[in-house]
């Protein structure tokens, strides 16, 4: 579960992790829900993403990879949303190369 550590810790507060409200619809914290919403909308998995913008392979520390894939059975299987959070920042940015390309993307 260490992945899933360094995420919550490193981009949400234990409050939207743990005690986001349940209603109709949610599965209850901001994590699962975007997952869930990333594979609703059939999102290809992380992997292709990366490929796609040639983003390199060490984007996500080995230490973190390795232990994502005590996660997920095959790298080609990590969300997008788990992998992209998961990349080192780019130097003054507050994601990594993978979603920097995304959000260029939808701004352009």
């Amino acid at each position: 579960d260490f992945p899933m550590a360094v995420l919550f810790s490193r981009y949400f507060s234990w409050s939207v992790t743990k005690q986001l409200i349940p209603g109709p619809g949610v599965v209850g914290d901001l994590v699962a829900i975007n997952i869930h919403r990333g594979r609703d909308h059939g999102l290809p998995p992380y992997v292709k993403f990366r490929d796609f913008f040639d983003v390199s392979n060490d984007s996500i520390p080995a230490d973190v990879m390795t232990e994502l894939l005590n996660l997920y059975a095959n790298v080609r299987d990590v969300d997008l949303y788990v992998g992209g959070l998961l990349e080192k920042p780019e130097d003054g940015a507050h994601v990594g190369p993978t979603f920097s390309h995304i959000l260029a993307e939808g701004f352009r």
